[in-house]
């Protein structure tokens, strides 16, 4: 029996098949030309195919299948086509199998696999590189992410002494560029892991979704 994981967005879908001592993994991002040239309905029939596609052979051993809720910070337009997409994986696996998925907020699958639910997308493709054994990371990678994590998940803290109401706004904003820095170099560092190890976010988010349940 396996667990599966999905990670839908609107222009990629991420999948991991964790089995008893196996782990398979893939994910398909629509090129910009596709991205482009595809209507919504589109974009939804190429995902979906590709996906069940990858999984022919393993969707009736399957014990759970899980996708990731969709969070409520998406534009709408992004909210609305990946909550089509997870509508129509619902629909052609209750087709197929009788049964229903398992939706589960990112945060929440973080918590169950242990791993902090502010991390960034660089720090979980780390985790679950390492706990699989999956490549070899660039030392200097490794500490840079090590390094930027902190500032990342840093809250603001009011000085001690007294300061007036402008200069702790002052305080504040320069807070938020410091953050916002550490998270774009993290980005960077995201899109240099996948470029170098094949673990991009989409399969880093599939895999930990399969984590914290029984094991099959």
């Amino acid at each position: 029996m396996y667990i599966i994981g999905i990670d839908l967005a609107y222009n990629s879908v991420g999948v991991a098949i964790k089995g008893n001592k196996t782990l398979k993994y893939d994910s398909l991002v629509l090129t910009q030309k596709e991205q482009e040239k595809f209507t919504e309905l589109e974009k939804i029939n190429r995902l979906i195919n590709w996906l069940f596609d990858y999984l022919d052979g393993y969707i009736y051993k399957t014990h759970q299948l899980i996708i990731e809720d969709i969070f409520a910070g998406f534009n709408f337009q992004s909210y609305k086509l990946v909550a089509e997409m997870i509508g129509a994986v619902r629909y052609k696996y209750f087709c197929l199998t009788g049964k229903d998925c398992i939706k589960r907020m990112a945060v929440t699958a973080r918590k169950l696999a242990n791993i902090n639910a502010q991390s960034q997308k660089a720090e979980v493709q780390l985790f679950v590189i390492d706990k699989f054994q999956l490549s070899k990371i660039d030392k200097k990678v490794r500490k840079e992410v090590e390094t930027l994590a902190p500032i990342c998940k840093e809250r603001f803290k009011k000085p001690k002494e007294k300061v007036s109401a402008e200069r702790l706004k002052e305080l504040k904003a320069e807070h938020r560029r410091k953050k916002n820095r550490a998270k774009n170099k993290m980005n960077r560092l995201s899109t240099q892991i996948a470029k170098e190890t094949s673990i991009n976010e989409h399969i880093a988010d599939a895999i930990i979704l399969t984590l914290g349940d029984i094991d099959v």
